[in-house]
């Protein structure tokens, strides 16, 4: 009688041991949220990868490696020759703040209209936003949900529509 018992538990550690790695492959809460704002994003057209931050990111405390959501070349008429726009967000890495166009190699300042739309959506967790004939992109803490992502794409708009003026 006793036998049965050391062969039931041998079995439950058996398939306990052949199921805990399969627990332990499922996706958490916070990558299955990053997986729905990705799929979003690139409903909308956007790129989200994670690359080198720009120099003056780095030296400003943010991180080697930020997410950017890149919107590649957002229209025929996008200009295949211009200076890169950045616009930083003048907090630390952790808050909000005014955003500004840094002094950096390779950068040149655009419109203030431009800032003036950063400052007034009061975007939390967004670090800079970037223009370049490469695109348009952002560079941000991925929080939130897909309303966050439709209201950063907005202002994307706005950026597009000065690039396209500036760098015909």
């Amino acid at each position: 009688m006793e036998s049965h018992w050391v062969l039931l538990a041998a079995i439950i550690a058996a398939v306990s041991l052949a199921i805990a790695p399969i627990y332990w492959l499922r996706p958490s809460p916070r990558q299955r949220q990053l997986a729905r704002l990705r799929e979003y994003a690139l409903s909308l057209g956007l790129r989200p990868e994670l690359c080198s931050a720009p120099a003056v990111l780095r030296l400003a405390g943010f991180g080697d490696k930020l997410m950017k959501y890149q919107w590649y070349r957002p229209g025929q008429s996008w200009p295949r020759h211009g200076e890169r726009w950045l616009a930083m967000s003048g907090g630390s890495p952790d808050r909000a703040g005014s955003f500004s166009w840094p002094r950096e190699v390779g950068c040149r300042p655009g419109p203030d209209s431009l800032l003036a739309s950063l400052d007034g959506a009061a975007l939390v967790q967004l670090f800079a936003v970037e223009a370049g004939p490469e695109g348009i992109g952002f560079y941000w803490h991925e929080s939130g949900d897909s309303t966050r992502v439709d209201e950063i794409f907005s202002l994307l708009q706005a950026w597009r529509e000065a690039y396209c003026e500036h760098f015909d």
